[in-house]
Formats: C-alpha cells, structure tokens, sequence
C-alpha cells in the first residue's frame, strides 16, 4: 500500500510539472524573473566561467544538464566548443521553445524524458552535471542526486544552484520581509508592463519540495567520501535586480544556495 501510495504521488508530481511547464512555457523566460534578472544572471555567469576554467582548453567536455528548460543553463556553455550538451527535460513545449535558440549548434541533444527515466537507463558518464532551479521540482530529490552523482567522471563537477534551502537552514529578519513586499509589489508591476496581466499559476505541487527545501547537510554527507566541495554560497532569491541586490548586499536573507563539487581521482 505505501509503494502504490508513493508511486500515485510520484506520479502526480510529474503530471503537475506537465501541465505548469505547458502553461508556462510561452511566457517562461519573461514569467520567472527570478532566474533572469540581471543580478541573479551575473551571478550565474561567475559560476559557468569558474567552472569553465577547471577544464583544460582542448578538452572535449561531455556535460548534462538535468531540467533544462528553456536552456537557461545550456545556452551558457553552447559557444564554447568543448562542450558536448546533453539537455534533458520533461517538459515538449518547453523543449520546443529551446530548440528554436539553438538550431545553429551542432553540440548539443535535447531529450524530452523525466530525469528519473533518464537516470535509470542511462549508462554514459559525464564531466559536468549541472541542476539549476530544478531538484525541489522532484519526489526524491536526495535519490537524484545520488544517481547523478553516480555518473560522473573523476575530476568531473557537479553543479547545484538556485535551490531552497530548508527552514532550519534559512536565515531571515526583520527586513526580509520588507523586502519581500517590495520584490512583490515591483515585480507586479514589472508583470502588467510585460505580460500585461499578473500570471497566476499554482506551483503548489510542481515544486514538490519548494515548500520544506533541501537539506545540504544531506547533500553534503553524500558528497563526503568521493567529492571536494570547491563552492559552496547561501543567498537570496527575489524576482527583481534592485531586491535581490539589495536583499544580498544588506539584508542579507539566506534561502537558497548553490554548490559547486569536484569528483576526486
């Protein structure tokens, strides 16, 4: 009975992904400006070219992105031509959309299956996995990694960014939720102007664990016996530039986090 009831869940997860990222992903790249703001885009540009440099210049670099979406992460790497891309993702349309940017690129497959379903029948290795805003999207976020950490090469990276972090890891105050408001009622704004209306859509089940977060201690502990952690930074996630900035810079509100791990020879 607990199987079937986890089963039923896991599937329910996944249908849920389904339909929100169908819903989005006309307006996806505009919706969350979370990821593509300038601030959080600076920084996500600092990670791709530290990650970038650990690799020798004639290297040919076998990399998976897990939930790449619209290619947030993938479009980072395509121009550099060691890079071999492998993009995985459960959403067509939001793969449809992503095609349409890299028609021009001959480094890089797009497959449209579940990371789970990938995972398990997967026998290839990587140099780099990267998971960027998409393991609270999953059931068993802890067994994912695992698994991805299972398929990388030595010396190979694994890197984890814009995930929640859970409550007892979270650091708020005062003024986060000054912040908070304000990021809410600009973002609003930025909404009407853009999309002309403010899109509602319910992630409650989509992002399975969004809500309790993710556990790096856990990560960590699984990360121990094989892997260095060489970056590893907890911060703030806003939809807009001028909160994040000043929410990172001042407030400093920790809720999120990414990490960056090397695996050892």
């Amino acid at each position: 009975m607990l199987i079937n009831n986890q089963e039923n869940i896991k599937n329910k997860i996944i249908k849920e992904n389904l339909r929100v990222h169908q819903e989005e992903s006309k307006i996806y790249d505009d919706f969350h400006i979370e990821i593509f703001n300038r601030y959080e885009n600076r920084r996500t540009n600092k990670d791709i070219d530290y990650i970038k440099n650990l690799f020798e210049k004639n290297k040919m670099i076998n990399l998976l992105d897990i939930g790449c979406g619209t290619g947030n992460i993938s479009l980072r790497f395509i121009a550099d031509n060691r890079f071999r891309i492998t993009a995985v993702d459960l959403s067509k349309e939001m793969l449809e959309k992503f095609k349409k940017k890299v028609d021009a690129y001959k480094n890089i497959a797009l497959i449209c299956q579940s990371a789970e379903e990938f995972l398990s029948k997967n026998s290839k290795k990587y140099d780099v996995i990267t998971i960027y805003s998409t393991l609270h999207h999953f059931y068993k976020p802890y067994s994912i990694f695992s698994k991805t950490l299972n398929i990388i090469n030595k010396q190979g990276i694994i890197y984890l960014s814009h995930e929640p972090l859970c409550k007892k890891q979270q650091q708020k105050n005062l003024f986060s939720d000054v912040i908070n408001f304000l990021d809410r009622v600009l973002s609003n704004f930025y909404y009407i102007y853009k999309l002309k209306k403010i899109p509602k859509i319910n992630h409650t089940i989509s992002d399975y664990y969004s809500k309790e977060g993710i556990d790096v201690d856990k990560l960590k502990e699984m990360l121990k016996y094989n892997f260095n952690i060489l970056s590893y930074q907890e911060y703030s996630v806003n939809r807009m530039a001028i909160t994040n900035l000043i929410d990172n810079k001042t407030v400093r509100t920790k809720k999120s986090f990414k990490l960056i791990a090397q695996k050892r020879n």
